[in-house]
C-alpha cells in the first residue's frame, strides 16, 4: 500500500475525435480545455484523490476503508494504452505516428503488440468524449481506440494506479514479464 501514490491528480481533459495520436491524445488529457462540438464548456478536469470526502471516516462491517488507496485507483488513459505498444513489425514510431483510431488492418501490430490490449470485448478508459456527455473512450479487442456511449455498452474495466516516486526496480535484469517480472522497493 505504501508504494501507492495517494496524491495523484487524475486529469479529466477530453477531446471529441477519436483520430488522435498518442502524444496529442496524452496533452488532452491533461489539458483544461473541453469541447463540445463547436464550443467550449466548462466541467472539472481534475480529480485529486487526497481532496475527496474521506472514506475512512466510514466503517464497513466495523472496519475503516483506506480511503487513500481506493481514491488512487481509477480507469487507465487512452495514451496509457498508446504508450505501452512495442510496435511489433511496425516499431513504436510507426505506431506513434498513426491514430490510435487505426491501429487495425495495416496497422494491427501496434494493438496485437500492446500489452494493455484487452484479450475480448472492449476496456474503458478515464477519458470522456467531450461532443457527448456520456460517451467515454474505450479500446477495442481489435486493438484500435475509438468512442462509445456508456449507457447501453458493457465493458471491460481495468484498474490504473500510479506508484509513488519512492518506488525503485531492484532487479533490472528482468523484462517485466510475466516469466520475469521487476522487483520493487521503496526508497527511504
Amino acid at each position: 500500500r505504501d508504494m501507492i501514490d495517494k496524491e495523484i491528480i487524475w486529469n479529466l481533459g477530453g477531446w471529441s475525435t477519436n483520430q488522435e495520436v498518442t502524444s496529442d491524445m496524452y496533452n488532452y488529457e491533461r489539458g483544461t480545455s473541453v469541447y463540445a462540438r463547436s464550443l467550449p464548456f466548462v466541467r472539472e478536469t481534475e480529480w485529486k484523490a487526497s481532496n475527496t470526502a474521506k472514506a475512512s471516516e466510514e466503517t464497513t462491517s466495523e472496519k475503516k476503508l483506506d480511503s487513500g488507496l481506493f481514491r488512487s485507483i481509477a480507469l487507465p488513459y487512452p495514451s496509457d494504452y498508446g504508450y505501452a505498444t512495442s510496435g511489433g513489425s511496425k516499431g513504436r514510431a510507426t505506431c506513434f505516428a498513426q491514430a490510435v483510431y487505426n491501429w487495425k488492418n495495416d496497422y494491427a501490430d501496434c494493438g496485437n503488440n500492446d500489452w494493455l490490449k484487452p484479450a475480448s470485448r472492449y476496456m474503458w478508459t478515464l477519458s470522456p468524449n467531450s461532443s457527448s456527455s456520456d460517451t467515454a473512450f474505450l479500446v477495442y479487442s481489435d486493438g484500435y481506440v475509438s468512442r462509445n456511449n456508456g449507457v447501453f455498452n458493457f465493458s471491460g474495466v481495468l484498474p490504473a494506479l500510479y506508484l509513488s516516486s519512492k518506488v525503485q526496480i531492484v532487479n533490472n535484469t528482468n523484462d517485466g514479464s510475466y516469466d520475469s517480472p521487476y522487483e520493487l522497493t521503496m526508497n527511504p
